[in-house]
Parts: C-alpha cells; sequence; structure tokens
C-alpha cells in the first residue's frame, strides 16, 4: 500500500492531551488497578515471548508500559510514537537514570522507519482496536513482522465477555459497528500476515475484551 494510513484520532495527541494522557492511569482506584491488570497481562505475553534483549515499543504512548518491559529483562527498548507530544513528555516526566535505557523515536506504525529484523520483539498496545479497516491492519501486521526478528506482542479488544457485551450494547444504542473483533477473525488475519499465534493473554477471563497475542514471526 503506497499510500500513507491516517488515522482519524492521530492529531489528537497534541502535548496538553499527552500531559493528560500520562496522568490518567495513575488517578483513582479504578485507574490504578485497572492498569495494574494490564502490566500484569504484558508482562505474561513477554514471558512467553521469550527473546526480549531489544524490544520496541510502538505506540509508547507516554511510556506506561517501560518498566515492565525493562523489567522483563529488556537490555535496549525502542520507544516510538507518532505523537511528539507523547515523546516530550517522557522526557520531562521520567527520571533521567531511566531515560538513559531507553531510544525515543517518533515513529508511525503503518510505517515503521526502522531496518528489517532490528529488534528481538516488538509490543504493540492499545492500538489495533481502533483500526478497523482489514487493509490498514495488514498494512501494520507486515511492519510488525517485517522489524521483529523473533516475536511481536499485540493487544485488541475481542468479544466473548462481558465488557463486549457491554460495548455492543453501546453500538447498538448508537447506531455504531460495535470496536470489539471476533477472535476467529483476528487470529485469521494474524496468520494471513505470517505470524504464528504461540499464546494468548487475556486481561480478566470473561470479563474484560483485552487480550494480548502473542506471536511468532
Amino acid at each position: 500500500m503506497s499510500q500513507r494510513i491516517k488515522l482519524p484520532f492521530s492529531n489528537r495527541y497534541d502535548y496538553a492531551y499527552s500531559n493528560k494522557y500520562y496522568h490518567r492511569h495513575k488517578k483513582g482506584f479504578f485507574k490504578r488497578f485497572s492498569n495494574g491488570l494490564e502490566q500484569r497481562m504484558l508482562a505474561k505475553a513477554l514471558k512467553m515471548a521469550g527473546v526480549v534483549k531489544v524490544v520496541l515499543d510502538l505506540p509508547c504512548g507516554a511510556g506506561r508500559f517501560f518498566e515492565t518491559i525493562l523489567k522483563a529483562g529488556c537490555e535496549k527498548l525502542i520507544g516510538g510514537d507518532l505523537s511528539v507530544g507523547m515523546l516530550q513528555v517522557i522526557k520531562e516526566q521520567f527520571p533521567a537514570v531511566l531515560l538513559q535505557k531507553i531510544e525515543l523515536l517518533e515513529l508511525d506504525a503503518a510505517h515503521i522507519a526502522l531496518p528489517d529484523k532490528s529488534v528481538d520483539t516488538m509490543v504493540c498496545m492499545r492500538l489495533m482496536h481502533h483500526i478497523h479497516d482489514p487493509a490498514h491492519r495488514q498494512v501494520m501486521y507486515q511492519e510488525m513482522r517485517r522489524v521483529a526478528r523473533h516475536s511481536v506482542c499485540v493487544s485488541n479488544w475481542i468479544e466473548g465477555n462481558y465488557k463486549s457485551y457491554r460495548e455492543n450494547l453501546r453500538a447498538q444504542k448508537n447506531g455504531e459497528k460495535s470496536r470489539c473483533f471476533d477472535p476467529a477473525l483476528l487470529e485469521k488475519e494474524l496468520e494471513a500476515a505470517g505470524f504464528k499465534v504461540t499464546a494468548k493473554v487475556d486481561m480478566l477471563p470473561g470479563i474484560s475484551y483485552w487480550r494480548t497475542y502473542v506471536l511468532q514471526v
């Protein structure tokens, strides 16, 4: 696909929004609890991925998953995001000792400006549930597979749980399409992109729609 993919929300993440996003998951019991569950989900996925010495976190947002990735045994972490605001917030909020372990780059998940097989594992959290064009998903999957030598950990919203039931009701009420995906469809697309699904880690089985797939390249 020669044309660049323009996501409708890509201009939202200016500096002010990015700063609010950084603090969002630190406020209130339920946000902190949910964040803890999501971090645990990724930690399990990274353990199953195996080779995590060089990791690309894209989109990295405000760096919410950096510490979990580093604790998994990562020796070189690349934090990439299309939002300059997000990257600036990371530089301002994270301690210098942590920033020394991280390379921050302005990167587009659909056109990753890195060489082939440049990282062991790529982490892609909280992006793909926004991508509802199958052709766009395939472009991104192919880019993930191109830059990763060993594995990819990618999250999405799946059907078959309480939260997806609530999301389906919301979508019907507003005359919209649900943002949750049939897991069988997602897995078929992942296999079509050349991945082998080696593990599935659910944040809260039967309750949450968040699932992280561990993919072998």
